[in-house]
């Protein structure tokens, strides 16, 4: 899984930049995360 991740980000690096990269994995973490932050803020 880890291995598949990096292989992308690097695809993502050649293609897009690394400004394109760094939104890339933005939209990665929020939608991984997505769940358990919407609780967290809930809490909050």
């Amino acid at each position: 899984m880890v291995r598949f991740v990096i292989v992308v980000v690097e695809e993502g690096i050649r293609r897009v930049g690394r400004r394109g990269t760094v939104g890339l994995l933005n939209a990665v973490g929020m939608s991984r995360d997505y769940s358990g932050w919407r609780r967290r803020r809930n809490d909050g």
